[in-house]
Parts: C-alpha cells; structure tokens; sequence
C-alpha cells in the first residue's frame, strides 16, 4: 500500500509532554494508546539513511501483524511517501535474521528508486509509547521514546497538508508556551544516529 503523510514534529521536554498528556487526555476528544517497536534497516552503502529515507518494521504490543514500510522523504512541502506492507512471520524472521528483503511493493520501490534491495542492515530499534487524539482535521501524537541510553519525548501533529500540519503545531507550542523550533530530526534519525555512534566506540 502507499500513502502521503503530511505531519511536523518537535521535541518536547518531560514537563512539557505531561502537560500536553494531561490536557489532551481531560479535553473529551477520541484517543488511542499503543505500545510499538520500530526497527531501522539501511541498505550495504547506507543510501537510504544518508539520503533522508527510511526503512523499518514496526512491531505492535496487540498481536497484529508487523508491518514493513519504506519511507521516502518529501520534497517543497509535498508531504513523505510511504510504501508498506504486512509481514508473515517467515519473512520477517529473515529479515531479522538474515537481512534478506521480502518480495512486495517496499522491494519494488526501493528498486524503482535506484537502491540495492537484495540484502539490508540492522541500525538500530526503538520502543514508543504512544497516545494519539484525534481532532476535527488533524491528529495529535504524543510519544515517550526509549532507544539505547536515551529517554526523549516529541509530538507529531498530522493533517492534510504540511501548512495545516505546521499551522495546528504553531498554536499548540503558543498555547502551552513551548518554543516552536520547526525543524526536528525524525525518530529513524535520532535513533539510527545514535546507534552508529555506539558502533564506532
């Protein structure tokens, strides 16, 4: 399956995802919580990762099915691209194991975009606690992260184009008084980075 993603994120502090956490959880809107691990591939010269991309699995807590998912950075506002699909247990065993690619649509479009696809690498995994709240237009996400030594909190706002997306950020940080960044490295980036940084010890 494919679809585009229009999200922003920012990084937040502990203080400031428990006041969010709060306000969110007491304001009446439709939430869910779920307990996920993503686990970060790149291909043999590490094309996907240094070109902003990427490739993981993302194991749930309730049993369903992982899901494999290439992620291809947008360009000039046009939102990510994202190539998924579910993994019988088989493939995703020698995935783990092995680094061997299954055969589907995250295969094809690794290939159609000139990425060596037969074997990938492990870069790392990360544990996410995650609540989401579901608004009129938009969603809001909120994640505790776990990855190696590092504890880091962000929230992700998801609408229907990068200015909603950013617009819905802007006045979450202006109602709470966090510092609106406007740019923050993706889970993949933090969490690859961080596991080459150990690598090389």
């Amino acid at each position: 399956m494919r679809e585009i993603e229009f999200e922003k994120r920012q990084m937040l502090s502990l203080e400031q995802y428990n006041l969010l956490v709060s306000f969110f959880s007491n304001a009446g809107f439709r939430n869910k919580i779920t307990e996920q691990t993503n686990i970060y591939f790149d291909n043999s010269n590490n094309r996907v990762f240094e070109d902003g991309n990427c490739l993981r699995i993302r194991q749930y807590e309730d049993n369903k099915p992982s899901k494999f998912t290439i992620k291809l950075k947008g360009i000039n506002g046009q939102g990510d691209i994202e190539v998924f699909q579910e993994l019988s247990k088989e493939d995703e065993m020698l995935l783990l194991e092995k680094g061997l690619m299954p055969l589907g649509p995250v295969k094809e479009c690794l290939v159609s975009n000139n990425y060596e696809a037969d074997k990938v690498l492990f870069m790392g995994k990360i544990h996410t606690s995650r609540q989401e709240f579901f608004l009129e237009d938009h969603i809001i996400v909120l994640d505790k992260n776990k990855f190696l030594d590092v504890i880091d909190y962000n929230i992700e706002v998801e609408s229907n184009s990068m200015e909603n997306a950013e617009k819905y950020l802007k006045e979450i940080c202006s109602k709470f008084s966090i510092e609106y960044i406007g740019k923050c490295e993706s889970k993949s980036q933090r969490t690859t980075k961080r596991y080459l940084e150990e690598k090389t010890k």
